[in-house]
């Protein structure tokens, strides 16, 4: 076995000196503790010294919701690599850039009490991919990279000489008539020793800038001149194991393609040189002697890759079913990019790839809106419903746009919680009597109000017109004052949008898109073609049991999609199972290897994951939750692949160069006999 194909793209965790546990060239690891560090092993971010033209300095590994995660390593006293690590650091900013409509019912005291519930759920989840630093719970400083000296400083105050640092003095920060840290999503730095006669800096994009607030572009000047902001907002952090290849690499080197490296703007980086890499650096297809039926060549390889990537689809569905039920919330942005896959050095007997492990590495992307009056939760994603073509489709996609409102009724309780009942009218689509939450923002002289209601159509007085009563509201006195002087008066232009009720089947849609990425896509196939007709296949046997239903119980889904094959070879074709791997197999071949019944529940399992296909679904449609337990949505998903990796399974103990001569044997009589017109449709 070759060294290259025996030691696949695993962190480095020894002691055996290689070109992998040093830094790459043309990159630095600078040390994240400002005064330098005087233990033997140092957290640093992997920094390119001549910044690349596209990416930058720093090698940015995803962009999150409210994160900038970037690559760093671990190194010891002789500067050699002991971790490569994945450095998030909070960003508010991007949330602000993001959900701009719901800036009102965020705040930096909310995200970072998000933050804090997903680091607990990772804890539990996973403690050894987490690295501690502290700073997990409690906010980092306000970070800046040196690129010269190599190192990373707070911005300095020249006159006194002392940093500038996050202000969280809510107090200090409205005697400035600056908005307070803890209800708003906007951040200024500020030199503490020097209290209220500190200058303030605005580190987020649109904190408002009243007499005498700098810019950070002002104080990056003289002694501050040329540093490069790292986490300028003094965000808290994360520092998680990071193993450099993906879930989608991972499914293509499973089929027997090449892994591609660490990309870093226009160039590759090779972190580990022992991987199977890119072609530039003599990338080569996947060794079958790394198989535990490696022997039996292309057909034993058929068997063990779907097996092992059942195991993929399965950990991720795990993952996420986990993070959900600690976190009380769904993802939204569930994608390929979720995961990362970690292999490790082989144990004796048992092949690299057996040792993967899929793990979620992306807390996810929703936010919860505190809408105190609602008896469910409403969530919203800077994605929407999820990213790319992980994104399922809404039946009629939330409306946005301008709105006419009339206020007939406004109870306002001794605990100042307000109830409106209002007539709404707009030109847009809107759906009445459901689920979606409308969202209305306008301004009452100078008070803004922000109410979420609930639209009834029986109620409605006039065509075109819709009842709205709003889930109750916690106002302020001046609010409440306002809102009983424009009932009765119309207004006009009032901004709205609706929030459709989402939740963990936008998860469950995802994991079955990435099921049929890992499972039916190689070679030249294309994910969105596969993906059209795996929808096309659910739709089917859906139509399939309203049809047979009239004849007393349908088939089972399996046995339906066995029907639906039988009835047109062409699916044979565009979904069986010889798109597990690159090599050129027919399908008839496959399904010498590939039980048939076996892959009919392989495809019932992905059908079951689409939400509000038909009766199969394991979820009506995208909110369908299972009221308070989300994370129970996966349960059936789990059941599924439970049952059939325990199946595959028990395919590894079959001969399998004796099993494929008699299916081809039997294979031979039966097309002899139809050509024969014998049996013919049997």
């Amino acid at each position: 076995m070759g060294r290259d194909t025996t030691r696949v793209f695993a962190l480095k965790v020894g002691v055996m000196m290689d070109a992998s546990l040093t830094i790459p060239q043309g990159y630095a690891a600078v040390d994240l503790e400002p005064g330098g560090s005087i233990s033997p092993l140092r957290l640093c971010v992997l920094c390119k010294t001549e910044p690349d033209e596209v990416g930058g300095h720093f090698v940015t590994l995803r962009d999150a919701l409210d994160a900038k995660v970037v690559l760093g390593c671990v190194t010891d006293a002789a500067g050699i690599v002991q971790r490569w690590v994945q450095i998030w650091f909070q960003d508010v900013d991007r949330v602000g850039a993001s959900l701009d409509a719901y800036r009102a019912s965020l705040s930096n005291a909310g995200l970072e009490d998000r933050w804090k519930k997903a680091i607990d759920a990772i804890e539990e989840l996973a403690p050894q991919d987490l690295v501690r630093t502290g700073f997990e719970t409690e906010a980092a400083p306000a970070l800046f990279l040196d690129p010269v000296r190599g190192k990373v400083k707070p911005i300095m105050h020249e006159a006194s000489g002392m940093p500038f640092e996050v202000c969280r003095e809510d107090e200090l920060l409205r005697l400035r008539k600056l908005p307070a840290f803890h209800t708003s999503l906007h951040r200024y730095l500020w030199v503490d020793a020097l209290g209220e006669e500190s200058p303030f800096v605005a580190v987020t994009t649109d904190a408002p800038r009243v007499d005498g607030v700098l810019e950070i572009d002002e104080v990056l000047t003289g002694v501050n001149k040329g540093l490069v902001p790292l986490n300028p907002g003094g965000g808290l952090m994360l520092v998680r194991r990071h193993s450099p290849i993906g879930l989608a690499d991972f499914a293509d080197v499973l089929s027997g393609g090449p892994w591609r490296g660490v990309q870093h703007g226009s160039g590759v980086i090779h972190i580990d040189t022992e991987s199977v890499e890119s072609e530039a650096r003599g990338g080569e297809t996947i060794d079958p002697d790394r198989f535990f039926l490696g022997r039996h060549g292309k057909w034993g390889r058929l068997v063990e890759t779907l097996h092992l990537k059942l195991r993929v689809i399965s950990d991720a569905l795990g993952g996420i079913a986990e993070m959900s039920a600690r976190t009380g919330r769904p993802l939204l942005n569930v994608s390929d990019e979720s995961f990362q896959i970690e292999v490790w050095d082989r144990a004796c007997g048992l092949p690299r790839l057996w040792t993967a492990r899929t793990t979620l590495i992306d807390p996810g992307g929703a936010v919860r809106l505190p809408i105190e009056g609602s008896r469910v939760s409403y969530f919203v994603s800077r994605d929407g419903l999820g990213r790319g073509i992980y994104r399922p489709q809404l039946a009629v996609d939330p409306a946005k746009g301008l709105c006419s409102v009339r206020l007939r009724k406004v109870t306002v309780d001794e605990d100042l919680t307000a109830t409106i009942e209002g007539t709404f009218e707009t030109n847009e689509r809107v759906i009445a009597d459901g689920s979606d939450l409308l969202c209305l923002q306008f301004r009452l002289g100078s008070e803004r109000v922000v109410l979420h209601a609930k639209l009834e159509s029986e109620a409605a007085m006039a065509s075109g017109e819709l009842r709205l009563r709003s889930v109750p509201v916690r106002v302020t006195a001046a609010q409440a004052d306002a809102l009983r002087g424009a009932e009765g008066v119309p207004m006009r232009d009032v901004a709205f949008d609706t929030l459709p009720l989402l939740s963990t089947p936008c998860d469950l849609y995802a994991i079955g898109v990435l099921a049929v990425r890992t499972l039916l896509v190689s070679g030249e196939k294309r994910l969105p073609e596969v993906l059209d007709e795996a929808l096309s296949l659910a739709r089917q046997a859906a139509s399939l049991h309203d049809e047979l239903s009239s004849d007393g119980e349908p088939p089972s889904l399996a046995d339906r999609i066995r029907l639906i094959f039988d009835a047109d070879p062409r699916w044979m074709n565009t979904l069986g199972p010889q798109w597990l791997v690159h090599d050129e197999l027919t399908a008839a071949e496959a399904f010498d290897l590939v039980p048939p019944e076996l892959w009919w529940r392989v495809l019932a399992a992905i059908v079951r994951m689409f939400p509000g296909v038909g009766p199969d679904s394991t979820c009506k449609d995208l909110g369908d939750a299972r009221g308070g337990a989300s994370h129970r949505t996966f349960g059936p998903a789990i059941d599924d692949m439970n049952d059939l990796l325990m199946r595959t399974r028990s395919l590894m103990l079959i001969d399998w160069r004796y099993n494929r001569e008699v299916h081809s044997v039997i294979r031979g009589l039966r097309t002899k006999m139809i050509d024969q017109g014998v049996g013919a449709g049997r």
